[in-house]
């Protein structure tokens, strides 16, 4: 049968570097049978979002990010079995009917902007039941959202198999398990793997349920003594990446599992929503200001985002954007509870941190006094996004195109460590990426040589071209480290991912400016850049 090898925990603590100490993030952390079909042939998709007469927003005419943002809330609602592929066609016309249909509305394919927000609202609670979160796979390298809050995370990268590698995810019972793999011994290798499966399925008295044998994607399912097994793998170059799901049949909490990983699914490692400007963001603030918007990854965009970790005990609450107090007065200024770095990702005033920063904070203000709305944060992936009131900022951080790491590559942070202990002055430190993974192997960040100090958290991590690709988040206890080994961690610092991030804001309406890293930058030139961009960010209780 396939490789269902089970995986042993591992682990050790890191320690946040902002004002508060807080554990390492891990991410939050899916309809069955055929594997979701794709309506990329159905008509293009417009830009506009038209208002009919009766008020309402037909889905056929919003810009690709929002079709594939109403696919994916019709999938948590179990009326969509089809890929997040942006093409609005039948199947996703008669999500929409079917799922007006079951809460007696009258017959239509659009929505008033409150029933829209009633699905998205739903979507996010079902996503949040089950931990949804997405990730780059490390070992595979394809984009993958998995149930985190269902699955315990992976014990190590494993080795090379005979057919390549795998990830294993083992749930935390018996209901679900998920391998993420990549096969390279051949470009028929995906066609044998399945159909060694097959035979030994149909020898334990499995029922095919689906099958589609295709040059580019392979897929199969079966039932087999209460149980469905479901394999796809999609072709890149001479090699196959793909997923093994094993779950537990007739619970609802799995109903919609395995076609939300199957539409979230990417061999290529890019997040599967696009990065369009949604026009329908208004209604997802109002699902945000009215406290719904609970969980890392709500169906706004790709995101987010998120790479598991060890799964939280309660889905992953994203908090609803709340405006702080207004700023202390220059006395109060002077008892800072704590502080972190921030940076502008856009010049009205949106600024990116860390949870951990902001977390407790009766009010958050930057170094001027200005106020500082608290837009959204997600606990798992510790990042949060903040807004300065009637501010334009003339410098932004750009994110780098293509967010894929390389091991050895150049970085800089940037941040305020420290920030008026020693200085009130923007800090920089340089080094290389020296592990493409976190603590335990968490994909969702990457470690640094660069110096990283209480403060720097929040801050933004450069590549040689001036661009981001991480956010400092964290560094290994000195203490626990010491007292575990009885030797000093040296340099293990840690960021968040960019393209977590990246997706992140993208859930939130934030939409980042993007830019292709060539060549290397001055340093000088990227520090002056910086300077206006990166910002201290202070937290007063």
């Amino acid at each position: 049968m396939t490789p269902l090898a089970a995986a042993s925990a591992f682990g050790q603590p890191t320690q946040p570097f902002g004002p508060r100490t807080a554990p390492l993030p891990s991410l939050p952390p899916p309809a069955l049978a055929a594997a979701p079909p794709s309506e990329s042939k159905s008509p293009p998709i417009g830009v506009a979002v038209p208002t009919l007469p009766e008020g309402e927003i037909a889905p056929s005419a919003l810009n690709r990010t929002e079709v594939q943002m109403v696919q994916d809330a019709l999938i948590w609602n179990s009326v969509y079995a089809g890929l997040k592929d942006g093409g609005w066609g039948r199947m996703s016309a008669d999500g929409v009917r079917e799922w007006r249909r079951a809460r007696g509305l009258r017959a239509s394919e659009t929505f008033t902007a409150a029933e829209l927000a009633t699905l998205f609202e739903s979507a996010i609670r079902a996503r949040n039941a089950v931990g949804w979160g997405h990730h780059v796979d490390p070992n595979t390298g394809a984009w993958v959202g998995l149930p985190m809050g269902l699955l315990k995370r992976p014990a190590r990268q494993p080795g090379p198999t005979p057919n390549g590698v795998t990830t294993v995810y083992e749930g935390i019972d018996d209901r679900l398990r998920v391998e993420v793999m990549n096969l390279n011994d051949g470009v028929d290798s995906a066609r044998r793997f399945i159909t060694g499966a097959r035979a030994t399925m149909i020898e334990n008295g499995g029922v095919e349920r689906y099958r589609l044998d295709r040059p580019d994607r392979q897929v199969v399912s079966y039932d087999v003594r209460g149980l469905t097994l479901y394999m796809r793998f999609d072709r890149v170059g001479t090699e196959w990446r793909g997923f093994v799901i094993l779950t537990k049949q007739n619970i609802p909490q799995l109903r919609n599992v395995i076609t939300a990983v199957s539409a979230e699914f990417n061999p290529l490692g890019s997040p599967t929503i696009s990065g369009d400007g949604p026009t329908i963001s208004p209604i997802l603030a109002s699902l945000a200001a009215r406290g719904v918007v609970a969980g890392g990854t709500p169906p706004l965009a790709a995101t987010t985002p998120a790479p598991p970790l060890a799964p939280p005990p309660a889905a992953v609450q994203t908090q609803p954007a709340a405006a702080a107090t207004p700023p202390p007065s220059p006395a109060a200024r002077r008892e800072i509870s704590g502080s972190g770095t921030g940076f502008v990702v856009r010049r009205d005033g949106i600024i990116m941190t860390n949870h951990h920063v902001i977390r407790g904070c009766s009010s958050v203000a930057l170094q001027s006094g200005e106020r500082v709305t608290v837009v959204a944060t997600d606990e798992t992936a510790d990042l949060a996004i903040l807004r300065v009131q009637g501010r334009t900022f003339e410098r932004i951080a750009r994110f780098r195109r293509d967010q894929t790491i390389d091991l050895g590559e150049a970085v800089t942070a940037f941040g305020y460590p420290h920030f008026q202990s020693i200085s009130t002055a923007l800090n920089i430190t340089n080094g290389i990426v020296s592990a493409l993974v976190g603590v335990a192997d968490n994909p969702a960040n990457f470690q640094i040589n660069a110096a990283l100090q209480p403060g720097n958290s929040g801050g933004p991590v450069l590549d040689s071209a001036g661009l981001v690709i991480g956010v400092a988040v964290a560094r290994l206890s000195d203490r626990r480290i010491m007292a575990a080994t009885g030797t000093v961690p040296q340099t293990m610092n840690y960021a968040v991912r960019g393209q977590i991030a990246e997706a992140f804001l993208l859930r939130n309406g934030v939409l980042v400016e993007k830019v292709r890293s060539e060549g290397t930058m001055d340093l000088k030139e990227v520090a002056r850049n910086m300077q206006q961009a990166v910002l201290p960010v202070l937290c007063y209780q």
